[in-house]
């Protein structure tokens, strides 16, 4: 029978100490830095959706500034249309003067 001091045993226990330890820091590890990249993650995520949001908002935004500006163009055409006569018509210009450059001869 092994005695309570026999060095195989108390290499035994050391060694299964060892592993023990060894093992329960691994999990420890692989837990901390599955943890740290699940986070990071999902602060990306987050960002991620605060950028989508806001585009989606100028997106929003920009098209009702576009239907107003067609419908304001439409108005307006709509409007250039339906005027019967130019605002300047152009039979009533008064005719441009007639400059005559050239000299007459003189008379002898």
């Amino acid at each position: 029978m092994p005695r309570s001091g026999d060095p195989l045993r108390r290499r035994d226990r050391y060694r299964l100490a060892v592993r023990a330890v060894t093992g329960i820091t691994g999990i420890g590890v692989l837990a901390g830095t599955g943890w740290l990249a699940a986070s990071g993650a999902s602060d990306h995520q987050a960002a991620q959706d605060a950028a989508q949001a806001a585009h989606d908002a100028a997106a929003a935004a920009h098209a009702q500034e576009q239907a107003a500006y067609e419908a304001s163009l439409a108005a307006f055409r709509a409007s250039q249309a339906a005027a019967e006569e130019p605002a300047t018509p152009i039979a009533k210009l008064a005719p441009e003067p007639q400059v005559i450059t050239r000299i007459p001869p003189p008379e002898t």
